[in-house]
């Protein structure tokens, strides 16, 4: 312990870094380390690098180390560290200069809470809250820092009851101390004492500034899940205008407290706005009836007028304040319950004061695309459908103005407000393009006059958009905005320009418009256009040649019909030149780091690789000698984890797909890799370590019998405890073994390397949560390739110790892993092993114990199986029961009949299922893992993350591949097993469930015995069975309570639906029909996607054949009451999947089209205007439409109902409109309108049914689940009592016979 300060101060230097942290992690398993290092970091005395490395080990421990269950940290020392975390924390506040060490500690706090809280740290809140004071704010803000540190990660996380235990315990005693303080300082921050200073901004005023912004902060964590009673009752105090502490501040704007415009830095009044905005935009989402109360969002929405309007606040300093504001302004249009205030001249004001002004391209922005280039592509590239959860003090979700200004166009949209808002936006856009083409050749290039194009070509992607993702772009447009036309018209120039001709920003425009809307491009299209984007990367300018990267990595990424839209042949003739141009881009960037910034370029060269496959073989030796030569620069300081994933996965693919096509250029690969993959292990590059294993492991599978000279080398550096230290590098390590194994099993036995590899399993692997399923992976590699009578003299010890963390600390996963190993050991066709091997095995370590692991862990876990593992756990189950002879014999044999009726009972259900069979080919299946990468990149990280690479992967063999189909492999055995012993298999099959072998037995057992034997359900069944009911009775309470949630807010939605068609009743009561001609009817079913809610879907799929039948109950009826005559090949058009799957089995010739994913929540005037528009245009001829839905009548019944909407021509032909002059645009209009009207009106009255019908639903099916619980607990007690009496008269029995 006395070294611990030097080996502190020896972590801060990179040449004794490493061996300094390996001492600190000897020492840190020592008693009383934790206090130690607490002690140190407290001691002033001490230099204060010292201190800040102790606090950064501390926080590094509690990250990393905490819950390690080898070499675990003493539970002694973890509760003195707790209970002295505290107190430290705020002892640290005192100075200012400790303030990085505070916040170390702080991290420490919240890292060990995340994992101890409440459960073995249940006084922490009590600690935080009784340290509040109103007068020290340093204090506050330490305490208001650790408590939201740990308050914060309830924002991501699901609701679940362990959650909520949580949040009301923090409540309880978090609540009245919050609200008191809060009230505090709000009032000083409003009316400060003339004793207290505002005119500066570092005094207590700023401090008290400071604490404002973090109770925004801990208000935003109580609401994010639910909604507090105390907040809830103080809901006017902080929100009612005009004296709310919410609208007070929104109006508060201290001048001392002001910073410069151009700092990046936003003001303490500017983040105190910023979490009120994100707390109302919360409130929108989760309550918004609470809001609805008074005149709150009318008044915020005037706030942020009056900030933001006529582009009031352009500095930098306001970027988050104003993204925020613009983000309210979206959550407010998109909840459809203030659509009248944004209605008329309102809609063109936002547009013009609003959108325009922060839509266009900024002199900030410009220096950042000179200057900073990776923050404008990061910037640019962000996601608008990122999550809200981020800190409030970085400005909502950290994106930029014209982001969020964007987003408002998107909400105006897609609420209703479509053609107004697409109408306006053209307008503005013409007048870009206008500009642009009217200023001088020199002013477009040189000058400014580049940004009027830039501004309209990003007010046309935005309102162009409806739907997108960052991985697949625009996935749905504006039905009003052609984009390929306007790509063709004014951006495609820009593309094909050269550089200089044209502004690089308008360039970058144009790849950027391409990126965004490649789905929309057909293949030709797209292949035509990459030959530009090609081109694009011999630009000179950052931002453009790494946009054209990364546009032509998304592209080839397509993926349509779930297959891969480009192959090689398609990039056959550019992928050598294109890849050339990527990798010299990267290798002219010069210094390590700058080489690695790029990612994009190495992700879209990995991306080439990958598609182009064999294509690259003629020059492959030079492109893996460039990709090891770049391995080579970033090695020397490896700062970028993406870079490090896509290089890896380069190389691993190269060589996967170079050596299948050509297996003898497996030489090159492996003589230009050894030497680069030594010196990484050598000098021990932890980021690259867990790489060069995995890569290292597909090299050895290449070859396909034997285990080359040059690898033997490796082995005893796998034995080493040192190089299993790693997490990260397990997987690898794991793999490179069984390559070992497969290849070289009966040297490595000869050896002694055997008893090596188990030693690593049962002393790195298994004891660990963490790594015990690459313990057991490694253990069926053993089982694979050892032979029997080798593994005999090991194997008891393997189990022991399986049994061991089995009764010391068993898991869910572990028990699986436990059951599906015994499983493999049995289902095994090897000479020498199967089930008996495994039993006897088991039963030298306790006479007996085999019975009861069967019991308490095989059976159970069959039926829970995975669909990967369910062939092999029925093979396993077979051949444990028709070909163990200890099974046969007393003590085993009473388990028979329960387990084979379980075995058999999982033929009949759907257990097997898509299990014996494999649709996928190697090559699908590579293409898909190949693909998986881009989700996993983000994650992707150094020393304690696996970075997988997808490329080095092989398909998994099948251990049980000698079985075709396990139904005829049981129809064998038995045959087999009554040859050798038939009498016996008859007694045991007639003590089985009758149903199993009798009339309805499985064919299977077709003649496998009798058909007398007893049919009551084992107590084992019945306990899964009641365990089964009892989840399902969770699962449905559950739904009922959202379904009751959300039918006040349907019955609201349907309240202002109704409206629209009580005017579409007014408008056509007026229309009278003429009764002569003709009159084609167009049905529209109105459904939804979603079961689980009764008949509801049958009620209209019923009512729609009704009225085509025209029986006396057909909801289409005349003035008389008498049923309407309808064509039978009338067309019908459904809206949701289950009615479409109703009647498409009786009506699939009237079928004309469907829709889906409508209504998924509550249908918007939008949903209805997009399905008339394609009703519309769809072709198909009427004079009517008749629209069939439920008919809401209580909360707790509905009736189906049919509408009818007149078309055009009834419209123009009826008596009340003849008495006019009217233009024809006005009664097609008239009749596009009064049909979207109608469709809105159905679609929130069936969702309000819906709705209804799936919380009594179930509510049934809760007090069925409960009735069933009842009466299974009865059996099952039942049952139980009889097995006691049955043994008791047993030994009663027995002991009268003595």
């Amino acid at each position: 312990m006395a070294d611990l300060p030097n080996l502190l101060l020896a972590s801060l230097n990179p040449q004794s870094r490493k061996a300094a942290e390996q001492s600190l992690d000897a020492l840190s398993v020592q008693q009383g380390f934790l206090s130690h290092l607490l002690t140190l970091i407290l001691d002033s005395s001490k230099d204060r690098s010292i201190r800040l490395a102790g606090s950064i080990f501390l926080k590094n421990i509690a990250k990393t180390r905490w819950e390690e269950d080898v070499n675990p940290l003493s539970e002694a020392d973890k509760a003195a560290l707790r209970a002295g975390l505290v107190p430290a924390m705020l002892s640290l506040s005192a100075d200012p200069g400790d303030k990085t060490i505070r916040a170390q500690t702080a991290e420490s706090i919240s890292l060990i809470a995340e994992l101890d809280f409440p459960s073995k740290w249940p006084d922490l809140i009590d600690h935080l809250t009784a340290s509040l004071s109103p007068t020290s704010s340093s204090t506050n803000l330490a305490i208001l820092q650790t408590s939201h540190s740990i308050f914060a990660q309830w924002r991501v996380h699901v609701r679940s009851d362990t959650l909520f235990t949580e949040i009301n315990l923090v409540l309880s005693k978090f609540m009245e101390p919050f609200l008191a303080l809060f009230r505090h300082t709000a009032q000083l921050l409003l009316t400060p004492p003339p004793t207290l200073d505002t005119s500066s901004s570092t005094g207590e005023y700023a401090a008290q500034a400071q604490t404002m912004t973090l109770l925004m902060e801990i208000f935003y964590d109580f609401t994010c899940q639910d909604l507090p009673p105390a907040i809830e009752d103080a809901h006017a105090e902080f929100f009612n205008p005009p004296d709310g502490w919410f609208q007070k501040l929104l109006g508060w704007n201290p001048p001392g407290l002001s910073v410069d415009p151009d700092e990046t830095t936003a003001s303490l009044p500017s983040q105190i706005k910023t979490g009120i905005l994100q707390i109302a935009e919360l409130f929108l989402q989760l309550y918004p009836e609470q809001l609805q109360q008074s005149q709150t969002i009318q008044s915020f929405m005037q706030g942020v007028w009056t900030m933001i309007g006529n582009n009031n606040m352009p500095g930098l300093s306001d970027d988050a304040l104003v993204s925020q504001s613009l983000r309210f302004l979206s959550a407010t249009i998109r909840s459809n319950h203030y659509s009248s205030l944004f209605a008329g001249e309102t809609l063109s004001t936002i547009i013009q004061s609003i959108i325009v002004p922060n839509v266009l391209f900024r002199e900030s922005d410009e220096e950042m695309f000179q200057d900073d280039p990776m923050e404008f592509i990061r910037l640019s590239l962000f996601d608008s459908a990122t999550s809200s959860a981020a800190g409030l003090s970085t400005g909502a979700d950290g994106r930029t103005r014209r982001q969020a200004a964007a987003d408002v166009l998107k909400a105006l949209v897609g609420s209703g407000f479509e053609r107004e808002a697409t109408a306006e936006v053209e307008k503005w856009v013409q007048m870009g393009l206008a500009q642009y083409n009217s200023a001088s050749a020199e002013d477009r290039v040189q000058g400014q006059g580049w940004k009027a194009k830039d501004g309209a070509i990003y007010l046309m992607m935005a309102v162009a958009t409806r739907g997108s993702t960052s991985q697949l772009g625009v996935t749905s447009t504006n039905a009003l905005v052609d984009v390929v036309q306007f790509f063709s018209n004014h951006v495609f120039s820009d593309l094909e320009a050269q550089e200089g001709s044209v502004h690089a920003i308008l360039q970058v425009d144009a790849i950027r418009y391409l990126l965004s809307f490649r789905n929309q491009l057909t293949k030709p299209q797209l292949l035509s256009v990459l030959p530009l984007l090609v081109r694009h990367l011999a630009s000179q300018n950052y931002v453009t040649y790494t946009y054209a990267a990364i546009t032509i990595d998304r592209i080839l990424s397509i993926r349509r019909d779930g297959a891969n839209l480009f192959a090689q042949a398609d990039i056959h003739d550019i992928a050598p030149g294109l890849l050339s141009s990527l990798l010299s881009k990267i290798e002219g960037a010069g210094t390590a780091e700058k080489v690695a910034e790029n990612d994009h370029l190495m992700k879209c060269a990995m991306r080439v690789i990958l598609t182009a496959r064999q294509t690259l073989t003629p020059g492959y030796e030079q492109t893996l000698r460039r990709l090891v030569s770049i391995l080579g620069v970033i090695s020397k300081n490896p700062s970028n984890p993406l870079f490090d994933q896509y290089i890896f996965e380069s190389i691993s693919g190269l060589m996967r797909f170079v050596v299948e096509g050509t297996p003898s250029t497996l030489p090159t690969f492996e003589s230009e890799l050894f030497g680069p993959f030594t010196i990484i292990i050598q000098q021990d590059i932890e980021q690259y370590v867990p790489y060069v294993f995995q890569l290292l492991a597909q090299m050895l599978s290449l070859h396909p019998n034997t285990v080359p000279e040059q690898y033997q080398p490796l082995l005893p550096l796998l034995f080493t405890p040192a190089t299993w230290q790693q997490k990260g590098s397990i997987p690898g390590l794991v793999r490179l073994l069984r390559a070992f194994l497969a290849r070289g099993s009966a040297q490595m036995m000869a050896a002694g390397q055997i008893a090596n590899v188990l030693a690593v399993v049962q002393q790195r692997l298994i004891p660990s949560k963490l790594n015990d399923v690459w313990g057991f992976e490694l253990l069926q590699a053993v089982v694979t390739y050892v032979r029997p009578v080798d593994l005999r003299q090991y194997f008891k010890s393997v189990i022991m110790t399986l049994l061991t963390r089995m009764q010391s600390s068993k898991t869910d996963k572990f028990v699986y892993l436990f059951a599906r190993f015994l499983l493999f050991c049995c289902a095994l066709n090897v000479e020498g092993g199967g089930p008996d091997y495994v039993i006897e095995t088991i039963d030298e370590i306790q006479p007996r114990l085999w019975s009861q692991v069967m019991t308490n862990f095989v059976v159970p876990q069959v039926p829970l199986m995975p669909q990967k593992d369910r062939k092999l756990a029925v093979v396993g189950y077979t051949r444990l029961l028709t070909r163990s002879t200890n099974m046969m014999q007393e003590g085993n044999v009473q388990m028979w009949p329960a387990a084979f009726t379980s075995l058999v009972q999982l033929f009949r259900s759907q257990y097997l299922a898509g299990a014996t069979a494999s649709k996928t080919t190697v090559d699908d299946t590579t293409s898909l893992g190949l693909t998986e990468i881009d989700q996993e990149e983000q994650s992707a990280g150094y020393q304690a993350a696996y970075s997988r690479l997808a490329a080095s992967e092989t398909a998994e063999a099948d251990p049980v591949s000698y079985v075709s189909d396990p139904e005829e492999f049981l129809r064998n055995e038995l045959r087999e097993m009554r040859g050798r012993n038939g009498q016996q298999l008859q007694t045991l099959l007639a003590a089985t469930d009758a149903s199993i072998t009798g009339p309805r037995a499985p064919s299977a057992l077709s003649g496998a015995g009798p058909g007398n034997a007893r049919n009551m359900a084992t107590l084992r069944e019945l306990e899964l069975r009641l365990k089964s009911v009892k989840n399902i009775e969770k699962i449905t309470k559950s739904m009922k309570m959202i379904a009751s949630t959300k039918l006040a807010k349907a019955q609201r939605a349907m309240a202002a639906g109704k409206e629209y068609g009580i005017a579409n009743s007014e408008v056509f009561a007026h229309a009278t029909s003429p009764t002569s001609g003709p009159n084609n009817k167009l049905f529209i079913v109105v459904s939804s996607d979603k079961g689980l809610c009764g008949g509801i879907h049958s009620s209209v799929t019923k009512a729609t054949r009704r009225a085509f039948a025209a029986v006396s109950d057909s909801p289409l009826l005349t003035e008389e009451n008498k049923p309407v005559e309808v064509d039978s090949a009338s067309p019908v058009m459904v809206i949701g999947d289950k009615s479409k799957s109703q009647l498409s089995r009786t009506m699939s010739s009237n079928l004309r089209m469907t829709f889906n994913q409508i209504g998924r929540d509550v249908p918007t005037f939008a949903d209805a205007a997009g399905v008339a528009d394609l009703v519309i245009k769809s072709g198909v001829k009427y004079d009517s439409v008749v629209l069939i839905y439920n008919k809401f009548v209580s909360a707790i019944s509905y009736e189906a109902a049919a509408v009818e909407v007149r078309g055009e021509a009834g419209l123009k032909e009826s008596e009340g409109f003849k008495a006019y002059e009217m233009e024809d645009d006005f009664t097609k209009d008239l009749a596009e309108f009064s049909l979207a009207n109608a469709i809105f009106a159905a679609l929130t009255e069936a969702h309000a049914c819906e709705i209804s019908a799936r919380r009594n639903a179930m509510d049934n099916a809760s007090k069925n689940a409960g009735d069933m619980i009842v009466s299974l607990n009865m059996k099952y007690n039942r049952g139980r009592q009889a097995a006691i009496t049955n043994e008791l008269v047993d030994i009663i029995t027995g002991a009268s016979a003595l």
